[in-house]
């Protein structure tokens, strides 16, 4: 971003608390820049929830439970609080005059990572989608990483998660442990040894699905 730019921002909405997400905080906040987001997110901020974050993450200083907008060049910007998926507090920003969704991490990537600690939901995530994709108007899509999309390439991500879902769900119900369904994660949907998915998801599937 281009100095000039950055001084004419006013308002930055924080699709949730993840450190790739929200460490900027500081710094926009430090320029007298207005952070906004769930309240859910500045209390995960508060308690520290993400275990890999860096120290210095700050909160918004405006929050809000469902919804909320900000209205800047006579256009809206709405962020809008679904339920629970990604994390607890992830919110959807809609740009009602361009048809446009930003889901933050609601869609990310090609396989979806579930922070339990900070309240996520497999079981929640596909309902959450469902009520963003009756309520908004939209037909482009910005996911949280990755390519931009359309509301087909996000109905094609909902439904891999409810697939991903019913797999792990009946191997717990065949009597799988943590470690076998691990290694499902990992031949079947790319989940590495190490990564957050399986150091975030695979314990709290054995909580949420059994």
């Amino acid at each position: 971003m281009k100095r000039d730019e950055f001084e004419r921002l006013k308002y930055v909405i924080s699709t949730h608390y993840h450190a790739d997400h929200s460490g900027g905080n500081e710094k926009m906040l430090a320029r007298s820049v207005e952070i906004i987001s769930t309240a859910n997110s500045r209390k995960n901020i508060l308690e520290h929830k993400q275990s890999n974050a860096p120290p210095n993450v700050v909160p918004a200083r405006i929050t809000f439970t469902e919804e909320t907008s900000v209205f800047i060049g006579g256009k809206e910007v709405r962020a809008r609080y679904f339920g629970r998926g990604h994390t607890n507090g992830d919110a959807i920003i809609y740009f009602p005059a361009d048809r446009t969704i930003h889901t933050g991490d609601l869609m990310a990537g090609t396989s979806p990572l579930i922070d339990y600690n900070g309240g996520g939901s497999i079981i929640e995530w596909t309902k959450t989608l469902d009520a963003a994709m009756e309520r908004l108007n939209f037909d482009t899509v910005i996911p949280g990483h990755g390519n931009v999309t359309n509301k087909a390439g996000l109905t094609t991500y909902r439904n891999n998660i409810e697939k991903l879902r019913n797999r792990v769900t009946g191997l717990i119900h065949e009597g799988k442990k943590e470690d076998e369904i691990a290694k499902v994660m990992t031949a079947e949907y790319g989940w590495q040894p190490n990564s957050l998915q399986q150091q975030w998801s695979v314990p709290g599937f054995m909580t949420e699905l059994k």
